[in-house]
């Protein structure tokens, strides 16, 4: 898990690839999922099981949620963030790469 992470945080996962890791995440953490259509399709399917995960079609360039919302933002890859990134971000959240 990442490190700092309360139960009390909003995450969101920018990476729907790996859903072991969603299903792993979604143990203590309530999460929005983000992806293109094919890989939310995909997670859905994987996940259907899971009540306290939700998946919204988007990037990091375009992140369909109000200002200031997340404490953590967790990113697949580079930690290359975009002023999106930083608009849900709130105040003295955490971004995050997760391999």
């Amino acid at each position: 898990m990442p490190p700092s992470v309360t139960p009390e945080d909003r995450v969101l996962v920018l990476c729907l690839g790996d859903t072991a890791l969603l299903r792993e995440l979604a143990k203590a953490y309530a999460l929005v999922g983000m992806g293109a259509p094919e890989a939310v399709q995909a997670a859905r399917r994987a996940l259907a099981d899971l009540a306290n995960v939700m998946f919204v079609q988007g990037n990091r360039n375009d992140i369909p949620w109000q200002d200031r919302w997340f404490t953590l933002i967790l990113v697949e890859g580079d930690l290359e963030s975009t002023p999106e990134m930083a608009r849900v971000l709130a105040e003295g959240g955490r971004i995050a790469a997760i391999a």
